[in-house]
């Protein structure tokens, strides 16, 4: 450490004052420019990219609220279930394929149905869930949906089911 120090004030000193000020101009540079491209600008980008994040999710946020909302003034004025005698993993298993909603997995659970689908499009994984409560009597008990890349289709992450008045 102590032979790299000497020789950089060899060097700095065998060199001329304007050579001394232009090296120290360009150090300036150099560390400013480290600054901004090392710290600033990812920074920057990262701010940037949350911040689009934040309007998709609030975009999402809004169009599930509204879908919700539509959702339960159907569900006011849609008539009483016709209940199906079948079994509830049936009547789910026989619904998936007319709705052409790909299963992956069911779990019967006490007087439950824990259901594993594909990604598939929102309005159609609606239109599964009203067929069920309005044709077969079969209620959700739990659903947690989340945003894919594709837009207007979602994951499933849990899916629940019931009979209706369980």
């Amino acid at each position: 450490m102590r032979k790299l120090q000497e020789s950089i004030l060899g060097y700095w000193s065998g060199i001329s004052l304007r050579e001394q000020r232009m090296l120290i101009i360009a150090i300036g540079f150099g560390l400013a420019g480290l600054l901004y491209w090392g710290g600033f600008a990812p920074l920057k980008e990262k701010s940037e990219l949350a911040q689009t994040r934040l309007v998709r999710e609030t975009q999402l946020l809004s169009w599930v609220q509204k879908e919700a909302n539509e959702i339960t003034e159907l569900r006011k004025t849609s008539n009483a279930p016709t209940i199906s005698n079948q079994p509830l993993n049936q009547v789910l298993s026989t619904s998936t394929r007319r709705f052409n909603i790909e299963l992956i997995r069911l779990q019967p659970r006490d007087d439950m149905v824990q259901v594993w689908v594909q990604p598939v499009a929102f309005n159609q994984l609606m239109n599964w869930l009203l067929f069920l409560r309005q044709e077969r009597g079969v209620d959700v008990a739990f659903l947690d949906i989340t945003e894919t890349e594709k837009p207007g289709v979602v994951e499933v992450s849990r899916l629940q089911f019931k009979r209706v008045g369980s």
